[in-house]
């Protein structure tokens, strides 16, 4: 039986059309609507404790021109309580999640998958073997159910002896460099935008992931040429879309 449209659907940083953006409500929310693919970014404060964040600083979701690893955790909660609202979704404002708040929603057995991006500017400021070791600790509980991915290969190379990996890249004909193939990671991310126009997308050796998709139609038609997962910020949408598409298509 083929597998549903809908379940090769990621929730790009939780579920941030409804949510803020890399929060345990938004990826509590996304692994509700039946998400098996959730994807998160982290950042590293100052004292070394992993926090879901995808950019540097933290003037776009708490107002605030501090860098993340400029900050201690206890100040970035502080930061954040006292900005208003946050911008994309209006909803109130809270702390940043630690990645250690996730680790309850992905339990031994679980159908669910948890990418975590490693963010270049921690692993530039912090080191590759600070960053991994700190997440590493952090998701020790749920270890077999999370994948590390990050635009920087060398991390990946140290992430690759704890298991699968995800290359996240900017170049659709990379994907067959000498230096990938080399990693052989499991994933290989890449930007929607960038894909040829037409023709199979499919690889061989490793599953495709691209990003961000808001578009039903657009997602279906990547997948039938050979994309394997599709990022969206509105996974319940987005999956009740498809789901329609498909009883139309009955």
């Amino acid at each position: 039986m083929t597998e549903p449209l809908e379940m090769r659907l990621v929730g790009h940083r939780g579920f941030p059309a409804r949510f803020p953006e890399n929060g345990v409500a938004g990826v509590e929310a996304a692994l509700a609507c039946g998400a098996r693919f959730v994807e998160v970014d982290v950042q590293l404060t100052r004292d070394g404790v992993p926090v879901l964040a995808h950019d540097g600083d933290l003037m776009r979701v708490c107002a605030s021109p501090r860098a993340v690893c400029d900050t201690d955790h206890d100040e970035v909660a502080t930061l954040c309580r006292r900005h208003g609202t946050i911008p994309d979704t209006g909803a109130p404002s809270r702390p940043l999640s630690r990645l250690a708040d996730l680790v309850p929603l992905f339990p031994h057995g679980s159908p669910a998958l948890l990418f975590v991006e490693l963010k270049r500017e921690s692993l530039a400021h912090h080191g590759r073997r600070a960053v991994l070791d700190a997440v590493l600790g952090e998701v020790a509980a749920c270890r077999e159910r999370v994948v590390f991915i990050s635009f920087d290969r060398e991390v990946l190379e140290q992430a690759h002896r704890y298991g699968p990996v995800g290359l996240v890249h900017d170049r659709w004909d990379h994907h067959h460099a000498a230096e990938v193939a080399a990693l052989g990671p499991e994933y290989y991310f890449c930007n929607a935008e960038l894909l040829p126009q037409e023709g199979p997308l499919g690889l061989p050796d490793r599953r495709l992931v691209v990003y961000e998709t808001v578009d039903a139609g657009r997602a279906a038609a990547l997948m039938d040429r050979g994309v394997d997962l599709v990022e969206t910020f509105d996974i319940c949408g987005m999956g009740q879309r498809l789901r329609a598409m498909a009883c139309g298509a009955t």
